[in-house]
């Protein structure tokens, strides 16, 4: 497996989205490949190990919750690279579960700065 120092892993079925996110993840430093749903996803896991992984808990298909439990269960370590975006209302005891497994927790819209926050704290703990 390759290990990559600055390569981050997009998953989001809306690709202005993942447009987004590759360029602000360019400006914070990162290279980045994306996936626009949960398989595709794990091909790309199984072959690099990111530093960072920003998915998308509302897809079609798998969600990011599916991932989430792929992770957990295949290559635990890598759930403190995990960011789950969602739009979603997210209530206090669904936030705290997913909290509760590793996952930092962007809720959309959010602004670059807040991402970088999210970022910098995967290398903080």
């Amino acid at each position: 497996m390759t290990v990559a120092g600055n390569k981050a892993l997009i998953i989001d079925d809306e690709i202005d989205i993942v447009e987004i996110l590759h360029s602000w993840l360019e400006e914070l430093g990162y290279e980045s490949d994306s996936a626009n749903d949960v398989d595709s996803a794990i091909r790309l896991l199984k072959g690099v190990q990111y530093s960072v992984i920003i998915c998308d808990l509302k897809m079609p298909g798998k969600s990011g919750g599916d991932l989430m439990k792929f992770i957990l269960e295949n290559d635990p370590l890598l759930i403190e690279r995990f960011i789950l975006m969602t739009g979603t209302i997210v209530d206090d005891d669904m936030e705290d579960d997913l909290r509760s497994y590793g996952a930092r927790i962007l809720k959309k819209p959010f602004m670059l700065a807040e991402m970088k926050a999210v970022i910098s704290s995967l290398t903080s703990d």
